[in-house]
């Protein structure tokens, strides 16, 4: 859609395009709607990270904000606007090149839009040295469900919401926490310590860069990114936003 404000092609979404090797008029419009949606709910500028599925693999790697890049580990499968297939054997996975430590440990969201049923025991995306520096999208087999752990992993109690394909996102702001899966959501307050700064360490995709390391088998992702702190309606907004992308490349649940 043309930007209500510029008129034509988003400043960012035009910076963008010149980094991507696709000349696809579909796929650049389908960029601009994401930046230009992102813009007018307000999460852009929350926003440090997106990376969004592409019509090749080295354009997929790239972040819309121009900053964080992301590179492959053992080449995981590519699926043309589908995403990168995680692959545990071949310990097969993303680097997002991205230090959780950007983040502030009491304001901090991470996502992932996934393609595939997740039925194996592992990672989505994670880092930590600890359990009280980690940031995590975890799936856990013997419940069915996916968590979202930021800052304090391990919270016996903590809400956890069952693993689907799509939208996944977790957000903190001060102790409440967020886990959005498509359209619903969990929410859980800490009662623990606030734990350490977030790892200084790269949030891998599809695993955990760790003490933990899992790769999650069999999950294709589609997209990624890192944002601070997110309210509820503005997670909701940018699962709406991914989702309408997904949808204009042929590509949504």
């Amino acid at each position: 859609m043309p930007n209500p404000v510029y008129g034509g092609y988003d400043p960012d979404a035009i910076f963008h395009f010149g980094r991507m090797s696709s000349t696809d008029t579909a796929l650049k419009n389908a960029i601009n709607d994401l930046i230009v949606w992102t813009k007018i709910d307000g999460t852009w500028s929350k926003i440090k990270a997106i990376v969004p599925v592409s019509d090749n693999g080295p354009d997929s790697l790239l972040d819309l904000k121009g900053t964080y890049d992301a590179s492959l580990v053992n080449s995981p499968a590519f699926t043309v606007n589908r995403g990168f297939t995680i692959n545990e054997a071949a310990n097969a996975y993303i680097n997002s090149n991205f230090l959780a430590s950007n983040l502030s440990r009491t304001s901090h969201c991470l996502f992932v839009y996934v393609r595939t049923s997740l039925a194996d025991f592992g990672y989505l995306a994670g880092a930590g040295s600890t359990a009280n520096d980690s940031i995590t999208l975890q799936n856990e087999t013997s419940s069915g469900n996916v968590y979202f752990y930021g800052d304090v992993w391990g919270t016996t109690s903590e809400t956890g919401l069952p693993a689907a394909l799509g939208f996944i996102g977790g957000s903190r702001i001060g102790n409440d926490e967020i886990l959005r899966i498509n359209a619903s959501e969990a929410n859980f307050t800490l009662t623990s310590s606030l734990g350490d700064p977030l790892t200084s360490g790269n949030v891998f995709i599809g695993n955990f860069n760790g003490f933990s390391a899992n790769p999650l088998d069999g999950a294709q992702i589609a997209a990624w990114g890192f944002a601070e702190g997110l309210t509820s309606s503005e997670l909701s907004n940018l699962r709406d936003r991914i989702q309408a992308y997904m949808v204009a490349r042929g590509a949504a649940v």
